[in-house]
């Protein structure tokens, strides 16, 4: 997929001058009786990125809400955020996205006859960004100012590898900005949302070994909280395991118990938690929505987790280790619907810097847990310590597998390809479609009669206009296989194992499509899965990252769900690519039929899934470039506006992208604001 930011925000000319002469804007906005307060269409454009909003003379407020929408290419997607107040006379600092229009505001409560605010808006420069940096330390400087060159990349590819090494992650100085704005609630706020949880009736139970902080706790809700050394010591209503090495918030149990007492359906919660270094916290955990593939590669349940007592799938009393409260964790979550299980994106713990992981003691719980939930699989050591690979059994015998390759002409890159698979991959039972779109060009010809000839590759002529869902459609109707692989003539595979990796994550009851971790021919990383939302439409996660990067919370070393794969390598049941209408070939003939097609999974309760262990060369559009003629844009710009249009709630929202991380950028980076409310700021 093409990067949709335009070029000229690429330039080093836009950088210097975003860094360096950041823009100011004065606007109003205004009504003509009740409801939001709107900007003129006449109104020139907003300034974008990190910016400063200062609320000048406007009336007392407990809530802000922003709505407009983005424009890009000719259609848009919706955008909202909520705001809390700042403390008195201080800005807001928040990231407002390039092509917003319609900018409308609401003030809660409402200031009844009120026909007018006046919005001033700051673009973060350099010279902002430094002073706020070396208030924090010196060492933020650099951090901050290619935060304030809104993170893109200023140089070719070895410059970029190195800016995006010292730009992956998110700094102290920043997140502690972060934390002081939307992290803490001011004292009235925690006030309302202590009486809330006060008057819900529920009790906590903290199942822990003994503690010294044992009073602060007990004085977040005082009468509704005990401590106890097991569950089968425990009288509360919720009950919250909680290990040595873990602080939590003084917000953290009022929030929970409003959480539950407001959605009774919720059995299981958890939420956000960062580490204590040095005296400062940093390296915060912003989580996605669990899944069970992730659950079982890292143990992301670390920090501040609760279950409700009535709802639990099986009485135990686990031990308050790292390995016990694993198992605890795989058994609650296994037994449980998914709906029933929340996370709640608001850092409510912090963990000592040095907390024990014992990954043999929670590697034996994970097989242990595979074993009785009857789940063949054999547990190894992942890609990094603390990480886990379940290598699930293929069955006996292993299921045929078609391989979907459309081409035209591209002689040098399909002999690549083919040989690649023919030479490198150890699944026992596959076959190549080889789908030749019109080749003209008498040496790809040649070539391709060869391979068939030879018996490398099952030989389709399809001379149709160029249309790369009626290809692939096409070609898993032609075959009987169990399951198909859709594979771009332009990639090539790196290592043996990667098809039966991921096949048997595709046998998996209640997986849909499962990708690859593809590489750039310069070893950078291509596609570490789709995230959706991402600029107002859908790209890849990572794209550009040095080939070693762990990512961020170590995303790319971890078999992971995700909303969306790319079809450049996408393995999937032919029965479930029959069942969604496989790829759409009227609205999405080239574009997005991809994250199309996995949304539609997604919207059946199928959950798609990424994996690292599955590593293919993906020499990205070789075979026919990535310049688009005016009737290609113009093709390119319906299928986005079609994307938009179809999944208009789901761009708003990436269930496996934290909403406390940005979407305007595939660099992980704060969003200001959260897209999520704080539960105290109802």
């Amino acid at each position: 997929m093409r990067e949709l930011l335009p070029d000229w925000l690429l330039s080093p000319a836009y950088a210097f001058r975003r860094a360096f002469l950041p823009r100011h804007g004065s606007f109003r906005l205004t009504r003509d009786g009740e409801g939001p307060f709107r900007l003129s269409p006449a109104t020139g454009r907003l300034p974008h990125g990190r910016v400063l909003l200062r609320p000048s003379a406007w009336p007392t407020w407990d809530a802000l809400e922003l709505e407009g929408s983005v424009w890009v290419s000719g259609s848009s997607v919706r955008w909202s955020r909520w705001l809390d107040p700042p403390a008195t006379g201080e800005s807001m600092e928040l990231e407002l996205p390039y092509g917003l229009r319609d900018l409308a505001a609401r003030l809660l409560p409402d200031p009844l006859g009120i026909r007018g605010l006046a919005l001033e808006l700051d673009e973060l420069g350099a010279v902002w960004a430094t002073r706020a940096a070396l208030a924090d330390g010196r060492g933020a400087v650099l951090r901050e100012l290619l935060h304030a060159a809104d993170g893109q990349r200023l140089a070719p590819s070895r410059l970029a590898a190195v800016a995006w090494t010292v730009r992956e992650g998110i700094d102290a100085a920043g997140y502690a900005r972060w934390l002081r704005t939307f992290e803490t609630p001011s004292a009235p706020a925690l006030e309302r949302l202590r009486a809330r949880a006060l008057s819900s009736g529920l009790r906590v139970s903290i199942v822990t070994a003994r503690r010294t902080d044992g009073p602060e706790l007990a004085s977040q809700l005082p009468g509704k909280v005990e401590l106890v050394g097991s569950f089968a010591d425990a009288r509360g209503d919720i009950l919250v395991p909680l290990g040595t090495g873990v602080r939590l918030a003084p917000h953290a149990l009022p929030t929970l118990l409003c959480v539950f007492q407001e959605r009774p359906a919720v059995t299981l919660l958890h939420a956000d938690h960062d580490r204590a270094e040095a005296g400062s916290r940093g390296h915060p955990e912003l989580k996605p929505v669990l899944g069970p593939e992730l659950f079982r590669s890292r143990n992301v349940l670390r920090g501040l987790v609760a279950v409700r007592r009535s709802g639990m799938p099986e009485p135990s009393d686990p031990r308050l280790d790292d390995a016990g409260l694993y198992a605890w964790g795989l058994a609650c979550t296994a037994g449980l619907l998914p709906e029933s299980i929340v996370r709640v994106p608001v850092v409510l713990a912090t963990l000592e810097a040095r907390l024990e992981i014992d990954e043999d003691g929670e590697r034996t719980a994970l097989a242990q847990h595979l074993g009785r939930t009857g789940v063949q699989a054999e547990v190894a050591p992942g890609l990094a310590p603390g990480l886990h690979h379940v290598r699930y059994r293929l069955p006996a015998p292993a299921p045929r597998v078609t391989l979907v390759v459309p081409t035209r002409n591209a002689r040098a890159l399909v002999e690549t390809c083919v040989r690649s698979v023919r030479r490198l991959t150890r699944y026992p039972s596959y076959e190549i479609h080889l789908v030749d779109n019109g080749s003209d060009a008498p040496d790809a010809l040649a070539a391709f009669d060869a391979l068939a000839q030879a018996g490398d590759v099952v030989l389709h002529r399809d001379p149709r206009p160029f249309n790369f869902s009626a290809l692939n459609n096409a070609a898993v109707g032609r075959t009987e296989a169990d399951v198909v692989c859709l594979i771009n003539n332009d990639v090539e595979a790196l290592h043996p194992e990667w098809l039966e990796e991921m096949v048997s994550v595709a046998l998996q009851p209640g997986v849909g499509a499962v990708g690859a971790k593809l590489f750039y021919p310069d070893g950078r990383v291509q596609h570490g899965g789709v995230l959706v939302g991402l600029h107002g439409a859908a790209d890849h996660a990572y794209a550009g990252a040095p080939g070693n990067s762990p990512g961020y919370a170590q995303q790319l070393l971890v078999r992971r769900e995700v909303s969306a794969v790319t079809a450049a390598c996408l393995v999937v049941r032919r029965a479930l690519y029959l069942e969604v209408g496989g790829l759409d070939e009227e609205a999405f003939p080239v574009s997005f039929n991809d994250v199309d097609f996995c949304l539609k999974l997604r919207e059946r309760g199928y959950r798609n899934v990424w994996t690292p262990h599955a590593r293919l060369m993906h020499h990205e559009s070789a075979s026919r470039g990535k310049a688009l003629r005016l009737e290609q844009k113009a093709r390119a710009d319906r299928e986005l506006a079609a994307l938009r249009t179809r999944w208009a709630d789901a761009l708003l929202d990436d269930p496996y992208h934290s909403p406390n991380l940005s979407l305007s950028s595939n660099v992980p980076r704060l969003a200001w604001p959260p897209r999520e409310r704080r539960p105290w700021s109802f």
